[in-house]
């Protein structure tokens, strides 16, 4: 090559590739997996159930139209119990549950 300010683009262009890759080996590491949160029953009883996924608590009424299932099963109210993992639908009124879906929380993470 005679010309010098090929080979100087040419030099600079690999040494930019090689400094990138190092300064970005990083950004493409796997990310430790995010623990999942989820709503879980804090409170219930036969005309209420309270919810909360550790910054939120709310709580909903409980009338004869609310569907309940636990593990995919239709149940009553007194099939629930705190510490359950739980969905709860809002129903036409927004302070009565329409649908509660609750199941057995996760296995905690092993450490």
């Amino acid at each position: 090559m005679k010309n010098p300010r090929i080979l100087s683009v040419l030099l600079f262009s690999v040494a930019l590739a090689l400094v990138s890759q190092t300064v970005f080996a990083g950004a493409s590491a796997t990310p430790k997996p995010r623990p999942h949160h989820y709503n879980k029953i804090t409170d219930i009883d036969k005309d209420s159930i309270s919810t909360s996924d550790d910054k939120v608590t709310k709580t909903y009424k409980i009338d004869k139209n609310t569907e309940i299932t636990y593990n995919g099963e239709t149940v009553t109210v007194d099939k629930l119990s705190v510490g359950l993992k739980v969905e709860v639908d809002p129903g036409v009124d927004e302070d009565v549950a329409g649908r509660i879906v609750a199941s057995d929380p996760p296995p905690p993470s092993k450490k």
